[in-house]
């Protein structure tokens, strides 16, 4: 609040409490905020907010009535990135989510390797995308080896890769991993 008072409209104070209200799936707050730094028209925090309201929208699916819209939007912010930003490793792997719940996993899984080629490690998302569409193609072998790859590279992040807490980020992980070894 007080930075937000001493620098009204600052982008990189904006960027941090809309980063705040993801972290906490504080959902339209975050969404007012990337919205008034998308009108700033600054590259670089416009890609970064089209990205975030892509992933407010993704994460969102789930509001009754709203799947389709919100799939749309979500794919509309990430293809837009993609279109000013062909190398946007974070859009492409937003877009091969969108992919992977039309259920396009061919596509999809394309999407995600390449992502996984271009960031190395820089995106752990992508093993862990790759892992659910390895599970849900019934490649339980490469499902397991992208889980434990994700699991390997987020335990040597000191931080948690969602608004969890490191030890729910792991206790998920190993739930998928349970999962797959019992639809093996």
């Amino acid at each position: 609040k007080s930075a937000c008072q001493v620098a009204p409209g600052n982008p990189e104070v904006l960027t941090l409490v809309g980063n705040l209200h993801l972290s906490l799936c504080d959902w339209k707050p975050a969404q007012n905020v990337f919205n008034q730094l998308l009108e700033q028209k600054i590259p670089n925090v416009e890609a970064y907010s089209m990205l975030c309201l892509g992933n407010i929208y993704f994460n969102n699916l789930k509001t009754p009535g709203r799947y389709s819209k919100h799939l749309k939007y979500a794919g509309d912010f990430y293809r837009r990135i993609l279109n000013k930003d062909h190398a946007d490793a974070f859009a492409a792997n937003g877009l091969g989510t969108i992919m992977a719940e039309k259920a396009d996993l061919l596509r999809a899984k394309e999407t995600f390797n390449n992502v996984r080629e271009i960031s190395g490690d820089s995106i752990p998302d992508a093993l862990l995308n790759l892992g659910h569409i390895y599970l849900a193609l019934s490649k339980h072998p490469e499902a397991l080896q992208m889980y434990q790859n994700y699991l390997e590279r987020t335990n040597q992040s000191d931080t948690p890769t969602s608004s969890k807490s490191r030890h729910e980020d792991e206790a998920e992980i190993l739930h998928y991993i349970a999962f797959t070894y019992f639809d093996w």
